[in-house]
């Protein structure tokens, strides 16, 4: 049963309190999101940034900088004051006109009354493609500047791996564009609000007395003190509401990537079940959000109004004085309670706007104290170019000893299996050779070439790119840095039917599966139309290649780059045993010195040692 108590019942730390929402393992512990108005140097550190990081648009044709436009959005929003201004007034004007039968002052006023709303239009049309340009501006550089921290060496691997900052993609893809959405609209009206609440309060006072305006503003600081003090649970709110959109649209990833298993063994119901769960987490967390952001209205110009009406306040007026006055009155009050009103919904989703913005520098935080603490001094050039581990030490980040006291050489052309159970450890000594996980204790040697590790390393993942077989064989390489000749072109054929995918050369073969949904459209750099050119979604690829053909593609990679070392983790596991054979005959010509991480018997022969991996950090090396 899941729980929805945002607190438990019993007593916690007051350091650390732990709000526990019980998911698909039992009761999933998070840091309870805990905020006060020092919460807002959160938000501030957003737009400081926003404003800052210039990289986004230096390429753009069309450069307008994004202060510009704030500045632009403002004036806007100032000058479309004005003309509401003068569009409310046309209402009493239109009494006083009609009551007293004034035919050309009502043509008159009737031309006016056109030319103010078309400018009323134009500035609104102008205030929405302003705000439309900084949401998208703001989007687009928060977004540039987190992937910048995010996407690096040794980063994006440990923040996944170590899951201490949930959902980074949703943080990424979801919460900046919330944010990006509202919050130049807010610093606009808390900056226009207290000029706009002024002018009217003048206005409605010389209207209706001081008691129009005093009523008003008595009705809102009692409304304003209720919204100060819900900004920070309304913010908590938020937070906890953008975790369960997180989980619930990772489950649904999870059933999405799972379908045929589930399919295989049966498990719809349980699975409906199981993300049912989530769902219901994120209705409780998005009703808090409604109740706590119910909006405050009041009819309280109309009873303003009627005081001074019956009160006497215009009975030397005639009717159409009268009712132009009223009509006036209504407005000016109308606008100073609307003006109120803004205010509080602005402080309403501000609320929201720090909510995201504690989330998005939690992640920027997380990102900060990972790249201060990558540390790849271990990692040295070796002098005789090949791959050296020296007393090599590894655990896991819980401290669990995996490999203990490995001294180890690779010598060019010594090809090494490593095996061993499943968890032992195997690919934890990949993860020390290139810097994702720091050994514990000893060093590693690498042969370097052009100032990086001549190494290349496959994982277990078929790892498919969005564009065309070359894009598939040169990643991470991208062709717009290669120079297009009939050299590289030949070298790709050749690679291609290495590997046994002389196939996927045949223009029939891709007759079949273009459809216009499924070509990966974008500009492309070379004009080259031959059939390993063409370009596709890399879903596309997973769904027209086998596993075994996604394994060949990634085996191509090596052919094409040609280093020293390659290391293979599980990489011909859905090979047949002849396909397997003769591409690493092909890789051994090549004199590629390969580092196999397998259970196959049938690739003991293209290795001269074997080390074995075992439980609790033993090991033993075989010569074969």
């Amino acid at each position: 049963m899941l729980n929805f108590d945002n607190k438990p019942k019993n007593a916690l730390s007051n350091k650390k309190k732990v709000a526990y929402v019980s998911f698909i393992a039992g009761a999933l512990p998070n840091y309870q999101f805990k905020i006060n108005f020092k919460g807002l140097k959160n938000f501030k550190r957003v737009v400081s940034s926003t404003l800052t990081y210039g990289k986004a648009f230096m390429d753009e044709s069309w450069y307008y900088n994004i202060k510009t436009l704030c500045i632009l959005l403002f004036l806007g929003n100032v000058a479309y004051q004005f003309a509401a201004y003068f569009s409310g007034l046309l209402s009493s004007e239109f009494y006083l006109v009609l009551l007293s039968a004034d035919k050309s002052g009502y043509f008159k006023l009737l031309i006016k009354s056109v030319f103010i709303v078309l400018i009323c239009a134009f500035l609104l049309a102008l205030n929405n493609f302003l705000s439309g340009s900084i949401q998208a501006k703001a989007r687009t550089i928060l977004t540039m500047y987190t992937q910048e921290n995010y996407i690096k060496k040794n980063v994006l691997n440990t923040l996944n791996f170590q899951k201490k900052i949930d959902n980074p993609d949703q943080r990424i893809t979801q919460d900046i564009d919330k944010l990006s959405a509202s919050f130049m609209n807010v610093i606009t009206k808390t900056i226009i609000s207290p000029a706009v609440i002024i002018y009217y309060s003048i206005r409605t006072w010389l209207i209706t007395g001081y008691y129009g305006p005093l009523s008003i503003y008595l009705y809102f600081i009692i409304g304003s003190v209720f919204s100060i003090l819900l900004v920070p649970i309304v913010a908590s709110k938020i937070y906890n509401l953008e975790k369960a959109e997180g989980f619930f649209r990772n489950q649904h990833v999870k059933i999405r990537d799972s379908a045929e298993e589930i399919s295989f063994m049966g498990g719809e119901d349980n699975a409906n079940k199981e993300v049912n769960k989530y769902m219901k987490a994120l209705y409780f967390y998005q009703k808090t959000v409604v109740i706590f952001t119910f909006p405050i209205y009041s009819p309280l110009s109309y009873a303003i109004i009627g005081i001074a009406v019956f009160a006497g306040f215009y009975d030397d007026k005639n009717p159409s004085e009268q009712a132009n006055i009223i009509s006036k009155s209504s407005f000016m009050s109308m606008y100073l309670i609307f003006s109120f009103t803004q205010v509080l919904e602005t402080a309403s989703e501000f609320a929201k706007l720090v909510g995201y913005s504690v989330r998005i520098t939690q992640l920027w935080d997380e990102l900060e104290k990972i790249n201060l603490a990558v540390n790849t001094g271990y990692i040295k050039k070796s002098p005789d170019n090949i791959i050296e581990m020296n007393n090599l030490e590894i655990a896991t980040p819980a401290g669990t000893t995996l490999i203990s006291n490995l001294t180890l050489k690779i010598e060019t052309g010594q090809n090494l299996l490593i095996t061993g159970p499943n968890g032992c450890g195997k690919t934890s000594i990949i993860r020390a050779l290139v810097g994702i996980w720091k050994p514990t204790e000893g060093n590693v040697y690498l042969p370097f070439k052009n100032g990086v590790p001549d190494l290349y390393i496959l994982p277990q993942q078929n790892m498919l790119v969005n564009g065309s077989l070359a894009d598939q064989i040169t990643y991470p390489e991208r062709l717009s840095n290669i120079a297009m000749s009939n050299d590289f072109n030949n070298k790709m054929v050749k690679i291609i039917q290495t590997v046994g995918l002389s196939h996927l050369l045949k223009p029939e073969f891709f007759a079949k599966i273009v459809t216009d949904d499924q070509v990966y459209s974008y500009e492309t750099e070379y004009d080259d139309e031959s059939t390993f050119n063409v370009k596709y979604s890399f879903t596309t690829w997973q769904n027209i290649l086998s596993p075994g053909e996604q394994q060949k593609l990634s085996l191509a990679r090596i052919f094409y780059r040609a280093p020293r070392y390659a290391i293979l983790d599980e990489s011909t596991s859905s090979l047949d045993i002849k396909s397997e054979e003769t591409i690493y005959t092909e890789l051994i010509k090549m004199n590629v010195t390969l580092i196999s991480i397998s259970h196959r018997k049938s690739l003991e022969k293209f290795h001269r040692s074997i080390l074995n991996i075992e439980q609790h950090g033993r090991f033993s090396i075989d010569s074969n």
